[in-house]
């Protein structure tokens, strides 16, 4: 199992980048990622059909805003 982070939709084209990394990148139709999928969302795949994984999702929310926080107020 692989996770992918929904990084932007393009028209009806995803660009998921690898969650763990950010370095590896994929482009593929959104049609193939479940509908209620949406940007920032993580999902998981088998190599075949693509899930939203809501845990890492809620965990990298979580991490961004943490971040976002220690920018904002220089902690």
């Amino acid at each position: 199992m692989t996770d992918y982070t929904i990084d932007r939709f393009e028209g009806e084209t995803a660009t998921l980048l690898d969650f763990e990394t950010g370095g590896k990148q994929l482009l593929i139709p959104r049609s193939q990622l479940p509908p209620e999928a949406a940007e920032g969302d993580v999902l998981t795949t088998d190599g075949q059909t693509f899930t939203v994984n809501p845990e890492k999702t809620a965990q990298a929310l979580a991490e961004a805003q943490a971040l976002l926080e220690s920018v904002t107020h220089g902690r």
